[in-house]
């Protein structure tokens, strides 16, 4: 009878715990970066979400410093250590064309200068004056569902020299067309002359679906306003929506020019930017000159009782 030799047989349980072992450790290792991981984004976003609203709330406050004060802001450091600057400019048209930078409803007015503001005079005396003896307006949005019709008031100086040299607006008078393109029977009611057929107008890249193209008679257009205004020359042209009673509509102008003259600007453009951190954001406005008051368009208007 033989014996056979015996041979020990090594525990393999010591191999198997170490690599639960590490099987844990690798999973706690995870879970605890995935939670570092997102502390830190999340540490991250709210610290850049607080500066943009730093950013933003400095660039505000240069707009309204701008405001305020007439001024530009250059390089200011705000109390909550926000970097802010904030200019101020009379922009020019690019041409002889403008769109106005807001859109209308029905009853509200757009208003376009003719000729410049210099300081709270208008002149042509060497300033950018609109020259010409057409104007074309240019209203609407393309696929719209409401047909907007435009009421266009154009302003115009008769006594040599008055507003340039006093500021006395009694010698203004006032001559106005309405203009409807709608063909469904609207305007065979409201007795508006129909707009003007053709291509669509374009200003600026801007398609607008109407237009209104009106030769100004020589009585009415600004061709010898170069050195002070004289009887006739046109001070601005007032343009009021109506019938878009559920949605906005832009509206522009196009001048004809004859010679050198332009579009003179239109307003203050105050573009202000605010730094905190690395964020930056910035908060442009565009601030149209002093008018009259829409209430005067249709109304007399007194601050007291009217004494027959």
């Amino acid at each position: 009878m033989s014996v056979q030799p015996y041979h020990k047989v090594r525990s393999s349980n010591s191999g198997q715990a170490l690599i639960v072992v590490l099987l844990i450790l690798s999973v706690t290792l995870t879970v605890v970066l995935s939670a570092v991981s997102r502390s830190v984004t999340d540490i991250s976003v709210t610290t850049y979400e607080e500066d943009a609203q730093r950013a933003f709330s400095g660039a505000e406050a240069g707009v309204e410093r701008v405001l305020l004060t007439q001024t530009s802001v250059v390089n200011e450091t705000l109390p909550n250590n926000v970097q802010v600057n904030a200019n101020i400019a009379q922009p020019l048209p690019s041409d002889n064309r403008f769109i106005y930078p807001t859109e209308l409803v029905s009853g509200e007015t757009a208003t376009f200068w003719l000729v410049s503001h210099l300081g709270n005079n208008l002149t042509c005396s060497g300033q950018a004056c609109f020259r010409g003896s057409g104007i074309e307006l240019c209203w609407g949005k393309t696929g719209a569902i409401q047909i907007p019709a435009i009421e266009a008031s154009l302003y115009y100086d008769t006594t040599f020299g008055s507003v340039a040299a006093t500021n006395d607006y009694t010698a203004v008078r006032l001559a106005r067309i309405a203009v409807d393109p709608d063909d469904s029977g609207r305007r065979l009611a409201n007795n508006f002359v129909d707009s003007s057929p053709g291509a669509t107008c374009t200003i600026s890249g801007k398609s607008f679906p109407f237009r209104y193209n009106a030769i100004l008679p020589p009585s009415l257009n600004n061709a010898s306003c170069s050195i002070s205004l004289i009887p006739g020359c046109l001070l601005m042209a007032k343009v009021r929506m109506f019938y878009n009673t559920l949605e906005s509509n832009p509206v522009g102008i196009r001048v004809t020019v004859a010679g050198v003259g332009q579009l003179p600007a239109q307003g203050t453009e105050i573009v202000s930017s605010g730094t905190a951190g690395e964020s930056r954001r910035k908060v442009a406005v565009f601030q149209g000159y002093p008018e009259i008051p829409s209430i005067f368009d249709a109304a007399v208007f007194s601050f007291t009782d009217l004494v027959k």
